[in-house]
């Protein structure tokens, strides 16, 4: 059971990771798009 959770623990902070990083770069895209230079 402690094995399950670790994995949970793991890929919830991953998938964290993955989307805290796709919402950066989507940031940075729609700023570029706007031309924004800050």
């Amino acid at each position: 059971m402690t094995g399950l959770l670790h994995a949970v623990a793991a890929t919830v902070i991953v998938v964290g990771t993955v989307a805290a990083a796709a919402a950066w770069i989507v940031s940075m895209i729609g700023r570029s798009a706007r031309g924004g230079d800050d």
